[in-house]
């Protein structure tokens, strides 16, 4: 796993693979490598490129998308000021699956629901990632 890393630590991103393939440089660890292409974690802190490769990683076959439904926005943002001196952003892009299918407002939905909860963060459980090493183990 990743040396006591919490929950957050173990969400699909740029830093979490980063610090997946340092640990790979240092110790080769087959089941590290079999847990990194066999699943794909999602949250609603999904968006934009991320969910370009979930829906890559769907539609490919590569493994199980497990946790939440993305955020559901293509990361093209149109900003506008707002009176009183706030401002906005709304998703200016559309973009769907091959077939069609709306994601954008909606979210990738996981083939495995983790929803993580409160007590498992305080707790420093990433059930995602321990539900994807219970998917693994199944195999």
């Amino acid at each position: 796993m990743l040396e006591g890393r919490g929950p957050v630590a173990a969400r699909i991103g740029a830093t979490t693979v980063r610090e997946w393939l340092s640990q790979l440089q240092r110790d080769p660890n087959p089941r590290l490598i079999e847990t990194l292409l066999s699943f794909s974690g999602a949250s609603p802190r999904t968006f934009s490129a991320a969910e370009d490769f979930t829906i890559d990683f769907e539609l490919m076959r590569r493994g199980k998308i497990i946790g939440e439904p993305t955020g559901g926005s293509t990361g093209q943002p149109l900003f506008f000021p707002l009176p009183g001196g706030g401002s906005a952003r709304v998703c200016s892009k559309q973009n769907l699956y091959p077939d069609g299918r709306q994601f954008v407002g909606v979210g990738i939905q996981p083939q495995i629901l983790v929803r993580p909860t409160v007590a498992d963060f305080r707790a420093s459980r990433d059930t995602v990632l321990e539900k994807a090493l219970e998917y693994l183990q199944a195999r």
